[in-house]
Parts: C-alpha cells; sequence; structure tokens
C-alpha cells in the first residue's frame, strides 16, 4: 500500500493516473476546502462525511487488489481503474465486493473508473452484478469536472498542476477511445442519406455487437463506393438487442442527431488520416476511428445539418 506522491512512478499506466488523480484531491486539501466535496458530489453522487479522508494507493497489495483506497471511519471507496475500454473483469470486481462488505464502514462503493461510456450496454453488464455498492466513473466526466474547474480559476500552482493532469488525460485516454465507426456500404446499396435526414429511419443493425458504437453519442459514419466518400453521420443514443438472427444488434439513433457532410469527405481525404491509408482498397465493412482520428478528419471539413 502507498501514500499519495504526486512524483511517483509506477511500471503500470492505470495506477500512474490513479495516483495523479488522488494527488490532486491531496493537495486540494490546503488549497480549497470545496474542491474534494464538489468532486465527490458531482462526479460520485456521495455527500461526504466531515472526518478526514485518506487516499492510498494500492499498488502492493496481490491477489486482485483494486488500484486505490479512499476512506475514513465512515466511508470505504474503492477505485478499479482502466484506461483502456472494455477492460473490466468481472471475476475481479466480485472479489472486490467479496472484501469490501468485510469492512465496517456504512457507506461501501467500488468505483470502476473507466473510458467507457455510463450509458453502455457492456457497463449496464457489470452495474447488475450490485446496483448498491458498484458505481461507474468516465474519464470523460472527470475531465470535464477538473476542465470546469480550472477554467473558472486564476492560474495557479494549482491550476497549472490540473491542466497539466488535463493534458495527460486527453492524450493517452479521450484521444485514443473509440468515437464509433466507418461503415464502408456495399456497391449498389440503397441510399438511406434522405431517409435518414429526414428522421425515417430510427436504428441501424449490426450482425454482431460493435463495442465502438456502444455508447451515448458513438457516431456511425456512411461510406458510398459509387460517391468515393463520407456522406454523413449519425449519433447513436442506445444498443438493444433483436431477436432478429440476422441482425440482433439494433443501434437506435438519437432523433435529428444525422449530419449530411456538405461537401462529402472524399476518399483522397480519408486516407490522409493515419491508419486509413488503405480504406479505399481494404475489404473489411466496417472502421474503427478514434477520436484523434475523427478530429483530423474534420478539419477544414464543413458539415451542414439538413
Amino acid at each position: 500500500m502507498s501514500k499519495i506522491n504526486v512524483f511517483k512512478h509506477y511500471k503500470q499506466t492505470e495506477n500512474q493516473f490513479t495516483n495523479s488523480l488522488l494527488s490532486i484531491l491531496e493537495l486540494s486539501k490546503v488549497v480549497d476546502d470545496s474542491f474534494i466535496p464538489d468532486f465527490f458530489s458531482n462526479c460520485l453522487q456521495i455527500k461526504l462525511p466531515k472526518s478526514k479522508l485518506n487516499f492510498k494507493v494500492l499498488r502492493e497489495q496481490e491477489g486482485g487488489h483494486a488500484d486505490a483506497q479512499i476512506s475514513n471511519d465512515k466511508l470505504y471507496l474503492l477505485v478499479e481503474s482502466k484506461i483502456n475500454s472494455r477492460s473490466l473483469r468481472k471475476v475481479q470486481i466480485k472479489s472486490h465486493l467479496k472484501n469490501m462488505k468485510k469492512k465496517g464502514q456504512k457507506l461501501k462503493r467500488l468505483i470502476l473508473l473507466t473510458p467507457d461510456s455510463d450509458e453502455s450496454w457492456y457497463i449496464k453488464q457489470f452495474r447488475i452484478i450490485d446496483h448498491g455498492m458498484l458505481y461507474h466513473l468516465s474519464w470523460k466526466r472527470v475531465y470535464e469536472h477538473l476542465e470546469n474547474y480550472a477554467n473558472k480559476r486564476d492560474e495557479s500552482l494549482f491550476v497549472k498542476l490540473i491542466l497539466q493532469y488535463l493534458s495527460m488525460i486527453k492524450e493517452r485516454i479521450l484521444d485514443q477511445e473509440f468515437i464509433g465507426v466507418i461503415q464502408k456500404l456495399p456497391k449498389n446499396h440503397p441510399d438511406y442519406l434522405d431517409e435518414m435526414r429526414r428522421g425515417k429511419r430510427k436504428a441501424w443493425g449490426q450482425p454482431r455487437y460493435r463495442p465502438e458504437l456502444d455508447g451515448h453519442r458513438r457516431k456511425l459514419i456512411l461510406y458510398y463506393p459509387e460517391k468515393e466518400a463520407l456522406t454523413g453521420e449519425g449519433e447513436i443514443k442506445k444498443l438493444e438487442k433483436m431477436k432478429n438472427k440476422s441482425y440482433p444488434y439494433r443501434y437506435i439513433f438519437i432523433p435529428k442527431s444525422f449530419k449530411i457532410y456538405d461537401p462529402p469527405i472524399s476518399l483522397r481525404q480519408v486516407e490522409r488520416i493515419e491508419g486509413f491509408e488503405t480504406f479505399g482498397k481494404g475489404r473489411s465493412p466496417i472502421w474503427k476511428l478514434t477520436h484523434e482520428q475523427y478530429d483530423e478528419l474534420m478539419k477544414d471539413v464543413k458539415s451542414a445539418r439538413k
């Protein structure tokens, strides 16, 4: 078990990010009394007991240990941190919950800190293990909370530290997380653009589970080979599992979220993106797209909502 130290180095990247977050929380005690209560209220929906909190990274424990512990005489939280989506293990989580139930504090909770979307079908499969003790916190929510705090304060050493941490989260976690997929439609495929633009098409079926589309506001981008271009995108609201054997996974669109690219994004523009150099010749119908790749794709591209 390790005491919090902002300068400490960990071999596991998850521990490095966890230690940095706990270090900011610990340092805030001498900077802003409201920082920790606000973080717990806004990010974890926990009203803190007034007792002093202890922060610890648990890297030296063995045998299925969590990444961090936050506790006092009334509260006991474990943090299982992941910097890659869809990397949780049910066996590990059940082990954490079993150990937590032995603790005497009244408020006990296991925090799953991951890049996954709160609304995703994937995360819901873990929540049902124990609705009372399990809570999911996305790195995006942590990022937005800290960014909002920093933007409302004058520049100080503490704010500079937060900004550096935000840069790490964005570069290593958020930018590398998938924002959605590009769907290459077969030749002579019906043109759904007008149908989707008018809101007549409510969902898009897939023959198998696409984790890159599992989450609120994930993007489905359509590529038409006859036009040799990306023509538009829709944002996903949720995933539904259907009895249809051919297309058992139905991704529901957010109403009025479909956007027509005007002009369309040409194949040449797509193949300029790192990782998409062979997009035109590639046979795969699904191409995964990260936030970083999407931002690069959208540079200097005008898109209009029709």
